[in-house]
């Protein structure tokens, strides 16, 4: 049995978006969760330590890439409080 919105009426969505989690991301996206640059992601793409995919005209990187490439940066050094 349905709702009127096609579900079973025991499915809870309010968690869906904890449930869904994007694969790959757009370009305005990357910067958002990163907090690198739109000129800096198009360095990376020209570098080749990031692959751009092109679904239609949008250009999406893989979430998974863009991960790994923040966990392999160096860690920085210590900074003093002032």
């Amino acid at each position: 049995m349905t709702n009127s919105q096609g579900y079973a009426p025991d499915v809870e969505l309010s968690g869906w978006n904890d449930f869904m989690q994007k694969v790959a991301v757009t370009i305005p996206e990357a910067t958002a969760m990163s907090g690198l640059g739109r000129t800096f992601l198009y360095k990376l793409f020209n570098e080749g330590k990031l692959t751009p995919r092109k679904a239609g005209k949008r250009t999406l990187i893989l979430v998974s890439e863009l991960e790994a490439y923040l966990n392999n940066l160096p860690k920085g050094g210590a900074f003093n409080a002032a």
